[in-house]
Formats: structure tokens, sequence, C-alpha cells
């Protein structure tokens, strides 16, 4: 995974205006024509636990519709992460839209516009990061935006230790609320274990493992999650960078290989595929080849299904 954007920092934000983030990147950077993809969040500026619109504008530098590919099931995802490291989401525009009122993808507008809704749960810093796919190529943006209201610290309890939240999917992989991992989780009996290398090095691909279990037996009926074994969010912990990854089952022969992509960097197919999980349902190990681009602390969140639930992971890496 090469660098392939910085983090736009997004702070005043006037309501209705919609706000690009980093310059385009050439098209030599992604091997796709440049993008722009601007965000307004109404009302402005956001408040804690109260409901807001997340007004995106994708589109071409000239502020043309973009034509978008439908990619790991939808037209475009976005990730949200709080700077507490305990708050997070996956939403789509799509999820707002009743399948019985609009064909999918039809929140994602002609003009190249969507609206999404999210409430986010306390004050302080988020980081939001908006991911798409055209025929050219992958093309995502990752802005920064303050919320008012009561902040929440971050914990130092098993900081290093996975956390788990098990939620409910609201019908075709959709959840649009925030997932909270911290002691008001809700387990439900599950556990997981995540296993890598103690030292990770900036640059070198690494294999990590998730390890499912309910009831202390190990869970063998995983499901895909948006077409994939596992959905994977790299975040730095000061919010500088943000990557987009996926999970593998491993062969038998244990082998695992990448297939994510950093700020919108996807595979030369734009994530259309099996990542190995043919079989209907597969488990209790899933596996990624992660490569953090530089030295620091990174948070893994990780998203996997089983039945209707899903569990959402939360784990900390140390890179040098």
């Amino acid at each position: 995974m090469t660098s392939s954007r910085t983090i736009a920092s997004a702070l005043s934000l006037v309501a209705g205006t919609i706000l690009a983030g980093s310059p385009p990147l050439a098209a030599a950077e992604t091997g796709a024509a440049p993008a722009r993809i601007g965000l307004a969040i109404e009302p402005d500026p956001a408040q804690a636990g109260r409901p807001a619109t997340l007004a995106l504008e994708i589109t071409d530098p000239e502020r043309r519709p973009l034509d978008l590919l439908t990619h790991h099931a939808r037209k475009a995802h976005v990730v949200i992460v709080g700077a507490d490291m305990a708050t997070f989401g996956h939403i789509h525009p799509e999820d707002f839209v009743p399948e019985d009122v609009a064909p999918a993808g039809a929140a994602v507008l002609d003009d190249g516009t969507a609206r999404l809704r999210f409430a986010f749960p306390h004050g302080g810093r988020y980081l939001v990061a908006v991911d798409v796919a055209t025929d050219e190529g992958p093309h995502g943006e990752t802005f920064v935006v303050d919320v008012e209201g009561e902040s929440r610290g971050r914990s130092r309890t098993d900081a290093d230790e996975p956390r788990l939240a098990v939620v409910e999917a609201q019908g075709g992989d959709a959840y649009t609320g925030v997932v909270a991992l911290d002691d008001t989780a809700r387990r439900d009996g599950y556990a997981v274990s995540v296993t890598g290398p103690e030292l990770v090095g900036a640059g070198e691909p690494t294999v990590f493992s998730w390890r499912f279990e309910r009831d202390g037996a190990p869970l063998t009926a995983l499901r895909t999650f948006l077409d994939a074994p596992l959905h994977l969010a790299l975040v730095a912990e000061d919010l500088s960078r943000f990557m987009h990854e996926h999970g593998e089952v491993p062969d038998a022969a244990g082998s695992v290989h990448g297939h994510g992509h950093e700020a919108g960097r996807h595979d030369e197919h734009g994530h259309a595929g099996s990542h190995g999980a043919s079989a209907k349902s597969f488990g209790p190990e899933i596996q990624a080849r992660l490569t953090f681009p530089e030295p620091g602390r990174y948070v893994v969140f990780a998203q996997a299904a089983h039945g209707e639930n899903l569990l959402v992971v939360r784990s900390r890496v140390h890179v040098r």
C-alpha cells in the first residue's frame, strides 16, 4: 500500500456548502482519473447525540457526476472513527433509501450527490472517510471534523487487548448506527483473538489473524459481509492515516493474499471477487496481509458476520 493522499482538515463546515478535501490525485498516482469528493455536515456544527446529515458531492474536477460502480455491494462507503478510538461507523447512502422506494444505488443521485444520516454520540474530533470506484479505478477522500458537545477521553484500560461489539444487521448487511467498542458493548457469548508478530515494520507486509468463537466453541459458520470475509479500517491514533483493507479465508496451506487499498485504493477488479470465501460458510479464522506505511500507533477495526449479527473488533498495532 503506497501513500495515496493526506488527511484533509474540514473543521469549519458551512451548512449546505460542499467542501473538497485533499487536492485531486494525479492519474499516475492511482491509475484513475482525478476525482473530487466533497463533504458538508448539516447542521453546522454537528451536535453530539443528535442526527446530522452528511452531504456528499462526488464529481470530477469540473464537477460533472461520476459513473460509480457497485463495489463491495455499495456505490459509496463512508467510515467514521472517533478520536477516542471506541466509536465506529460504516454506513452507505443506499442504506437510507428503502428498497421498495428506489433501486439499489439510487441514493447516489445523477448529479453526483448523496446524503446520509449519522448521530455522533459525543463531542470531539472524528475521521470521516469516503470510498468510491469508477471504471477508471478507485477514488477516496478523508476528512476530519469537530462535533460540539461533551467529549469523551480515550480509555487506557486494556488498551492493547482486542475489544468486541455485536450489532444486528438491518437487512442486506445494512447498519446505519454507531458501534461503541467499550464496556457497554453487547457480546452475546462471542469472543475473538487477534494474533500477529510482536514487531511490525513500516512498509513490510505482515499477516494478522482473527479467530472467532462463541460460547467457547470455534465459530465455523461465518459468512461474507459486504462481499468480503472481513472488512478492515486501519486508522492512525492521531487520525493522520486511514486505510481500507479486506481479509481472506486462508487456504489449506494457510496462505493469504492482500487485496486492500489505502485511502480509496482498490484492487485491479474494483474489489469484486470472493476474497477466498467461495464456501457459504467458513471460520473460525480469517487472515489479512497488512502493510502500515509509517511508524506509529494504529487502531484496526475489523467487521465480520455470523447470521444477522455483525461482529466488530478493535485492536491496536505498534509499528516501528
